[in-house]
């Protein structure tokens, strides 16, 4: 599933945290990335992750379990997500694995 290309819908199975050292976002505010359609989700929980024996700095991420539609397909892997859409603090949170997702299947929406 994890080397399936994501269409227009996708889950995340782990927190999502996108956007600049400054700010989160609810998706990735990057021109490729297309506009979301409709988003399912909870409100926003703290995340924090552990590097070495320092916490880094928290944030806030968009839940596991969360759904996304998009307006247009995104035709790309969750592997290949730029890691610009990801906020670069010491470490990428891409490769903590944040945002990771699969892609799902809903009927109506083509």
């Amino acid at each position: 599933m994890l080397n399936k290309p994501i269409n227009r819908a996708f889950a995340l199975i782990a927190p999502g945290v996108w956007g600049s050292t400054r700010f989160s976002y609810r998706y990735p505010q990057h021109q490729d990335f297309p506009e979301p359609k409709l988003m399912l989700t909870d409100k926003p929980i703290n995340y924090r992750y552990r590097a070495k024996k320092q916490l880094g700095r928290g944030r806030y991420a968009v839940p596991t379990g969360s759904v996304f539609v998009l307006e247009e397909p995104l035709n790309k892997t969750w592997w290949k997500w730029d890691e610009t859409w990801f906020p670069n603090e010491g470490i990428s949170l891409k490769r903590m694995g944040c945002g990771l997702c699969l892609p799902i299947e809903i009927k109506g929406i083509e």
